[in-house]
């Protein structure tokens, strides 16, 4: 029995066995025809009307065909693939539609619902600070909105029809549901504008904040009595939309003879009285926003004196901090003229005589001091007034955090009865440093451009602190900061002005001391990099700035420098930039300064890249060494040579081109061929000296020497001789842009002389006075073609008598009151004033300013030399008057009054 039980559970359990094995096959041979069945990538669909939506066959072995049973409300857009097996639909109507594939004899289908669309725009306002960019707020996340989906258009203030369309230029995402769209240009203050996708449509009014600047709290007229005025009031007030009409405050009212004109915008008439009074207008523009504006009417004439109160606000930065440490030190010891100081305030009075005397009410800030304090060197410091036309408060660099006032008392120099004060008050804000590194979105260092941190409040972008962001050689190395501000305390919002300003999501605070901050872009920037050539692959272009403009911008700006972004390229024409996916148009500016294009356009496009720019320009290298040549034997001579000179090579219409020597005094330069250039070396900051010329053939050239010598007064080429029997006659030479100005002095005595110089165009320039052995002894700069600016009043060697003191005393009594002394000095600037030996050969080398070094100004150029004169003390003793004799009338006495003793003294 229990073996025919065993053999029955053997049979069981086998075929058991082999049903489980055939049970697993049949499963596999079924799994593996489910997997190669067709299929849809969708079996139900729902779109929004205007929308498209993607479908595709899965495991097509042959073409397929793809049907809608209704078209009018779904249609197939376009089809793709080797097999046709993916395909685009669109919603064209409300309702709901099957979209059928079939490949061979089997079909699958689609069930698609078209939904009516809505308007999923919340709200849309322009940027506060940025009229170029919309910020778009939706009502759902759309993760699908693109630049093409958008339509911009605007109206002014007063029109009825959105009209006048803009071109959407960017859309970066700020959040889930708020967009920044960018403009190509931008919207006018009070404009509306109109976004709109589909039926998905927002209005907003760009409405900046009417505001008056903080240093216009307090607006100063000063106005002479009986002369007539028209006080532009509106020229205060910024960003007014429409005209802005301006009213008295309650309870105020106007200095006699001035009024309102008809259109309320002017102040006019003619002031009757004199003294100085404040006023508090209302501003309120078309919209009926209002703004105030304190105006202080100061009226004087010959017998009235008044001055401007100010208000001013100045950030104490970190460099001041480490200044003051060493100038307070300094200071300590040094006499009070040679004193450094922190801030200069101009205070310029008017009216009475027009010469002052000026005293300082310092406050809590006693090391202040002004321009016309003078100070005897002794242990007592003992100070003096000295008279003038101006002074100018000087702010010690021992002022400290907060707000300062300081009252100048001014008073007539001629009656002492005539006399005002001007308050200044002054808010040192300590400031702290913002820095790190600027990144895109993936993390790609930003290399171009500027930072802007806005302080909150602010009215305008104008209040914003700002830095240009540092182009460095490791442009991808985050932790290399590249831009650096100075700030006070707050919480900033972040903008990074490129090729549109963007918005860093997050604010940056700063509290109390430095802070190390990294920017981010909300953008996706790509590294591009690699070499720039001239028309000969093998000629690179070395030192030069390159410009990335976009495409769509290459027309908009006469200004080509305003491209959004720009590097430089090192000593072997390589260069590396950061920018985000666009098309770009890429130029370098020539010698003429005229723009240069690229052929073709840069493509960034989702990835780093390295590229090639060959330019259609031809240039030919030039290679060689400076050679200095002032040493005095021939053997020291070969070793003496311009190492680490900037040297430039000037074109025949005075452009040059830049290049710097190395320790060696080797240089490498690429230029035009078929040109001879002057080559000029920058002995000192800012000092060329002509060294010699170089003729460039149409190819590259090596061992291309400039050797100068001394004994070749190569400096003086182009002189003029200017004879000492000539001092002080004006005498002219032309710039032509690229020629030596250069006269020659050999003084017959010892002494001190002063050089001016004056250009016909008023472009300024330097001035440079080089001894025998051509080493500076002296220079300057003048500004336009004033070559002397008398600070000091104009005195003639006798005075008018109302220009002195008058003394009244009764007609038996001689006045015993203290005898009044009057000091002024009267003092030239001169552009350059130098002590010159007698016999001995020099240079004067006069540089006219132009757009900068490369670039030398053209025009008349006039120098006069003459001997130096010193300032004149000139003392005045007072009137006294007499009675007459024999005259017992108080009104009528004898006068006399005192000639002037000039004095000639040194400083």
């Amino acid at each position: 029995m229990k073996s025919r039980n065993f053999i029955k559970g053997s049979i069981a359990f086998s075929l058991a066995l082999s049903m489980a094995v055939t049970s697993v096959s049949v499963t596999n041979i079924y799994n593996a025809s489910a997997a190669a069945k067709i299929k849809l990538s969708k079996s139900k669909l729902s779109i929004t009307k205007g929308d498209t939506a993607t479908l595709r066959v899965k495991n097509a072995k042959k073409k397929v065909k793809w049907s809608v049973n209704k078209k009018k409300i779904v249609k197939i857009t376009k089809k793709s693939g080797k097999k046709k097996e993916q395909v685009v639909i669109k919603g064209v109507k409300v309702g709901k539609a099957v979209v059928v594939a079939k490949v061979g004899k089997k079909k699958v289908t689609c069930k698609v619902t078209v939904k009516k669309p809505i308007d999923n725009f919340k709200k849309a306002a322009v940027d506060t600070y940025d009229s170029q960019c919309i910020l778009l707020t939706l009502k759902k996340a759309d993760s699908k909105l693109k630049e093409a989906d958008l339509t911009v258009t605007t109206k002014s203030q007063k029109a009825g029809k959105y009209h006048n369309q803009i071109t959407v230029k960017k859309l970066v995402k700020a959040s889930a549901k708020q967009y920044r769209v960018y403009l190509s240009r931008g919207v006018e203050n009070g404009s509306y504008v109109n976004i709109k996708s589909g039926i998905s449509t927002a209005d907003a009014q760009r409405k900046s904040a009417l505001y008056v600047d903080k240093e216009k709290q307090l607006i100063n007229e000063n106005l002479k009595k009986g002369s007539a005025n028209n006080i532009v009031l509106s020229d205060y007030v910024n960003q007014a939309i429409g005209n802005v009409r301006f009213s008295l405050k309650k309870g105020q009212s106007l200095p006699e003879g001035l009024s309102l004109d008809s259109k309320f915008t002017n102040i006019q008439g003619i002031p009757t009285a004199v003294g100085s009074k404040t006023v508090t207008f209302v501003a309120k523009d078309e919209l009926g926003r209002k703004v105030e504006l304190k105006v202080n009417f100061n009226v004087f004439d010959e017998t009235a004196v008044v001055a401007e109160s100010q208000s001013l606000e100045y950030n104490w930065t970190q460099k001041d901090t480490d200044d003051a440490v060493a100038y307070n030190a300094y200071n300590a010891s040094a006499l009070d003229s040679q004193k450094k100081y922190y801030k200069d305030i101009e205070i310029n009075p008017v009216g009475g005589s027009g010469v002052y005397n000026f005293t300082l009410d310092a406050g809590d800030c006693p090391e202040a001091r002004l321009s016309t304090d003078q100070f005897t060197d002794d242990a007592a410091k003992t100070k003096t007034q000295r008279n003038g036309t101006s002074t100018t408060l000087r702010l010690p660099y021992s002022i400290t955090e907060g707000k300062h006032t300081f009252n100048v008392t001014i008073t007539d120099a001629v009656d002492t009865t005539r006399t005002t004060t001007a308050t200044i008050t002054v808010n040192i804000v300590k400031t702290y440093q913002a820095s790190g590194a600027v990144k895109s979105s993936n993390g790609n260092k930003v290399t171009s451009g500027k930072v802007y941190f806005i302080p909150k409040g602010a009215k305008s972008l104008s209040e914003a602190y700002s830095t240009t962001i540092q182009d460095v050689e490791s442009s991808n190395d985050a932790s290399v900061t590249n831009y650096s501000v100075a700030v006070p305390d707050g919480t900033y919002t972040v903008k990074v002005d490129n090729d549109v300003m963007y918005e860093m999501a997050n604010t940056i605070k700063v509290k109390g001391g430095n802070k190390v901050a990294q920017v981010t872009v909300p953008e996706k920037f790509y590294a591009v990099s690699g070499k720039a050539t001239y028309s000969d692959a093998n000629n690179q272009l070395k030192n030069e700035t390159l410009y990335f403009e976009l495409v769509g911008d290459k027309y908009e700006h006469a200004d080509k420098s305003t491209a959004a972004f720009y590097t430089t390229t090192d000593k072997y024409g390589a260069f590396a930039v950061s920018l985000p996916s666009n098309s770009y148009a890429v130029y370098f500016k020539d010698e003429k300064g005229k723009d240069k294009y690229f052929a073709g356009s840069l493509v960034v496009k989702d990835k780093d890249q390295v590229v090639t720019l060959k330019s259609s320009v031809e240039r030919f290298k030039v290679e060689g060494i400076a050679y200095n040549g002032t040493a005095k034997d021939a053997t020291s001579q070969v070793m003496d040579v311009f190492a680490n000179t900037n040297l430039y090579f000037y074109n025949s219409i005075g452009k040059a081109k830049k290049v710097t020597t190395d320790e060696m005094g080797a240089y490498t330069i690429f230029l035009e061929g078929g040109n001879t250039y002057v080559v000029r070396a920058e002995v000192e900051k800012g000092v060329l000296r002509t060294i010699g010329t170089v003729s460039v053939d149409k190819q590259n050239a090596t061992g291309v020497n400039i050797i100068y010598s001394a004994t070749k007064d190569t400096v003086a080429a182009a002189a003029v001789e200017y004879p000492i029997a000539k001092l002080g006659t004006e005498l002219k030479a032309v710039s032509n842009g690229c020629n030596d100005l250069v006269w020659k002095i050999s003084p017959t005595e010892a002494d001190t002389y002063t050089i001016d110089a004056s250009t016909a165009l008023g472009c300024g320039g330097a001035v440079y006075v080089f001894d025998e052995n051509l080493h500076l002894v002296g220079s300057g700069t003048f500004d336009g073609d004033n070559i002397t600016s008398a600070a000091a009043p104009e005195v003639t060697a006798t005075p008018e008598v109302t220009a002195t003191p008058v003394i009244t005393v009764a007609p038996t009594i001689i006045s015993t009151r203290t005898p009044y002394y009057y000091e002024d000095e009267v003092e030239e600037k001169h552009t350059v004033k130098v002590t010159l030996e007698a016999g001995k050969m020099y240079f004067v080398q006069v540089i006219p300013y132009a757009k900068s070094t490369s670039d030398q100004g053209q025009g008349d150029v006039a120098v006069t030399i003459k001997k130096y004169v010193a300032p004149v003390r000139y003392t005045f003793e007072p009137v006294r008057t007499y009675p007459a004799l024999g005259d017992d009338d108080e009104n009528n006495y004898a006068t006399s009054s005192p000639s002037p003793s000039p004095t000639p003294y040194e400083d």
